[in-house]
């Protein structure tokens, strides 16, 4: 299956057509991983027989979104961001899986990095991923309120705490946010 991924770019996002690496990087990852499985790029219909595991939330996912058809709505896409251009590709039906990363070496130097084959771009991995039911497509198994801040937690993403089951911003020691006092809240968040 040939691939140009200037025109699979363009086609895929327009609205991140501009010199960014990360987009143009992740359409050849993704061609390659859907090659490796097997898949088309550009999808007509949702796919829910398709996971992928994106390590980094830069633009890079936008591409990955257009090619693919996965989602992270749709629960056909997870962002873990450890900050590395890297995707695995899961078949859900066979969970056959491949890890396709940017070997670091293709992107120093002088060279230009789209003159190089996939192979001297990119590391492929056959990979196994253990993925728990709450972790698929589809509605919530399970959910439970926060015992502290009373919030629907979703799919087992409750942490104990004693007796306590928590949502995880509950459960952190620093949570990404603090509220603010009592009088500075609104109930439907307007004020």
């Amino acid at each position: 299956m040939p691939h140009e991924p200037r025109a699979s770019f363009l086609a895929a996002v327009p609205a991140l057509a501009e010199t960014c690496t990360g987009p143009w990087l992740s359409i050849r990852m993704a061609l390659l991983g859907l090659r490796w499985l097997g898949r088309d790029p550009f999808p007509t219909a949702p796919r829910w027989d398709l996971l992928l595991v994106v390590e980094s939330d830069r633009c890079a996912s936008d591409a990955l979104m257009a090619l693919t058809g996965c989602r992270p709505g749709r629960r056909t896409m997870k962002v873990l961001d450890f900050g590395k251009l890297a995707v695995t590709f899961i078949d859900l039906e066979t969970r056959k899986a491949c890890r396709v990363s940017v070997r670091p070496q293709a992107l120093e130097g002088p060279g230009d990095p789209e003159r190089l084959g996939d192979e001297e771009l990119f590391r492929l991995a056959e990979v196994e991923v253990a993925l728990a039911p709450q972790d698929l497509p589809g509605p919530p198994l399970l959910s439970c309120p926060c015992a502290q801040c009373g919030e629907e937690v979703l799919d087992g993403r409750q942490a104990p705490m004693g007796d306590l089951l928590l949502c995880q911003a509950c459960a952190e020691e620093e949570p990404y946010f603090t509220p603010l006092p009592a009088h500075r809240q609104h109930a439907a968040g307007f004020p």
